[in-house]
């Protein structure tokens, strides 16, 4: 920012919202659910996520991508 202060000549707006963003970014991920019993305030409500990705399963078990899954599972033999 003061690199570009001193070629430009003018205070760089941009980078300081980016700075100011990043802290506020970085305080609500890291350092807030530390002191508020886990709580992620930046986390999009249940309804959103409900929205997208459809009722919560019961089951316990979690989704596997199936690019992972194919992965994972190793080479097929060929016939």
């Amino acid at each position: 920012m003061a690199f570009s202060l001193c070629m430009h000549g003018s205070i760089p707006k941009d980078e300081i919202l980016g700075v100011v963003v990043g802290h506020v970014w970085y305080f609500f991920a890291d350092v807030w659910p530390g002191l508020h019993d886990g709580q992620h305030p930046m986390d999009p409500p249940s309804w959103w996520v409900r929205l997208w990705e459809g009722r919560p399963d019961d089951s316990g078990a979690r989704e596997i991508d199936g690019d992972v899954a194919a992965a994972a599972a190793g080479p097929t033999e060929m016939r």
